[in-house]
């Protein structure tokens, strides 16, 4: 037990300390990675007296949580303004191309 939560402890801290450059491919790993450590943890039998002394370590992680989770938003944000501006520039495209049979056809005529 002790050992999964030194990793998850690292784990978690590696990623708060790179948040600025994190991408969203590392915060998908680590969300997978944290998820697999805690399902052990969760696997775990463990009495009320076992968990007293890791009790502070973990709460300290769970502060953690809402920067992440802060980030996770940013990067969140930063997508649908992607998707919009592809969206934009789809809608503008087809404004432009031409659909349907003409309504009318000019003739140049000499004099």
């Amino acid at each position: 037990m002790e050992n999964l939560i030194a990793n998850l402890e690292k784990l978690t801290k590696g990623i708060v300390d790179n948040l600025d450059g994190v991408t969203y491919e590392q915060l998908e790993d680590f969300v997978q990675r944290r998820g697999e450590i805690i399902a052990k943890l969760q696997s775990i039998p463990f009495s009320q007296i076992s968990i007293n002394p890791y009790r502070v370590q973990i709460q300290s992680l769970l502060k953690y949580d809402s920067i992440i989770i802060a980030k996770m938003e940013e990067i969140r944000q930063e997508a649908n303004e992607g998707l919009s501006k592809i969206s934009i520039g789809r809608q503008q495209k087809v404004g432009y191309e031409s659909v349907g049979p003409y309504d009318s056809v000019f003739f140049d005529q000499k004099k």
